[in-house]
């Protein structure tokens, strides 16, 4: 994404940051700024991405159209914006509450667009790629369908939020990152799976010091961190042991943080 002064970008993030606090639109995609920029109006809609635009210093009388592009396999969602001189802008909207947006210039003599061309549905993910979520956000979930989302800080912090088996898709996720706020002192969260319908558990594959308490997340250092899905939550919890145990290779011990239906 093109880059701007560190100004611009707090403005740009003031975005996000709007609209995070923002009412929440039915549709509860799981991409909290996604959902309260559809709530607006059309023309709130061009007026919210024009004053965006402006904040950081690209010149735009109108935004003649507005485009939703879709959803990647993270959950960010695209917009694309056309200025009525002609200027073509992507805006890209993490799936994360508050997180940063970014921006880039749509167009001949521009980069290519992350996700595909400007004005069109975003590309699918490259063939390999694993999605951090368990069905495309895009995709209408089923009639009465439970929700559940897993966020963690990076290594080595061992901080995570974990909420399942809720109707409400938006705000198990701000439940959840909320959670991993509170022991994360600081340290960014991270998405890492939506659940439906499923048991599901996390792992994490821990070193300590010996001396210090357990339960202790503070004395912990996290090596890898895993999640497992299932019928049951003994299923849950199995598969995301075993997926730890698979994976870590720096000795650590593998335990489940969190699990639930």
């Amino acid at each position: 994404m093109t880059s701007f002064a560190a100004r611009g970008l707090w403005l740009l993030g003031g975005l996000c940051l709007w609209l995070a606090f923002a009412p929440a639109a039915p549709a509860q995609t799981g991409n909290p700024a996604h959902d309260a920029l559809t709530a607006r109006p059309e023309a709130e809609r061009r007026q919210i991405i024009l004053q965006a635009l402006r904040a950081v210093g690209q010149g735009c009388g109108s935004v003649a159209r507005l485009f939703s592009a879709g959803f990647d396999a993270r959950r960010s969602a695209y917009w694309d914006a056309r200025c009525a001189d002609g200027g073509q802008w992507r805006i890209r909207l993490p799936a994360e509450r508050f997180a940063q947006p970014s921006l880039q210039r749509c167009g001949a003599g521009a980069p290519a667009p992350q996700g595909g061309p400007c004005f069109q549905a975003v590309a699918a993910a490259p063939a390999g790629a694993q999605p951090r979520a368990t069905a495309s956000p895009a995709t209408a979930p089923p009639p009465g369908a439970r929700f559940g989302a897993i966020y963690t800080t990076d290594q080595p912090r061992a901080a995570y939020g974990f909420a399942n088996g809720r109707p409400d898709r938006l705000a198990v996720n701000l439940s959840a990152l909320r959670a991993c706020e509170g022991m994360a002192e600081g340290a960014p969260c991270q998405f890492r799976g939506e659940i439906i319908n499923r048991c599901a558990a996390l792992a994490f594959a821990l070193t300590r010091n010996p001396r210090e308490v357990l339960r202790d997340h503070r004395t912990q250092a996290q090596n890898l961190a895993t999640t497992g899905q299932g019928r049951t939550q003994a299923e849950a919890e199995a598969a995301a042991l075993e997926a730890c145990r698979l994976a870590d290779r720096e000795g650590g011990n593998c335990r489940v943080m969190a699990a639930g239906c």
